[in-house]
């Protein structure tokens, strides 16, 4: 993950972070973009801190959202300048946009840069991405 992490953008000093809450003086920043395979319908979205002393790096969970019937990431909110873990899972209502069925992959991960972040550009998690993270 450390060579995933890299790619994204921005630098880390490799120390696990064990902050519990946000900087409630930081404005939050609106996530929006997706999970692509096809496009989820209904999916639970989680954003984890990153926490290097995990085996699968995820930390404490940051926010929960999901994704509404235009398969766009709602109602989920980050704090700037930090790297996370996005996961977009999905339940027994979850649709695949394209299909209308049931998806066929019910999970996709990807990790998000303080740079992606902040530049206010969709964040997709796809097949690719949960490799890279998994």
């Amino acid at each position: 993950i450390t060579l995933a992490v890299t790619a994204c953008g921005g630098g880390s000093d490799g120390s696990a972070s064990n902050d519990s809450a946000p900087n409630t003086s930081v404005t939050p920043i609106s996530v929006s973009g997706g999970g692509v395979k096809g496009p989820l319908i209904g999916a639970l979205v989680t954003a984890y801190r990153i926490d290097t002393s995990q085996s699968d790096f995820k930390g404490e969970v940051f926010d929960v959202g999901s994704t509404n019937n235009r398969a766009e990431i709602i109602d989920l909110n980050l704090e700037a300048g930090k790297f996370y873990i996005l996961e977009i899972v999905a339940d027994a209502d979850t649709l695949d946009l394209t299909t209308g069925s049931a998806p066929v992959l019910k999970k996709l991960t990807t990790v998000m840069s303080p740079a992606i972040l902040d530049s206010g550009s969709p964040i997709y998690a796809t097949p690719m991405t949960t490799l890279a993270v998994e």
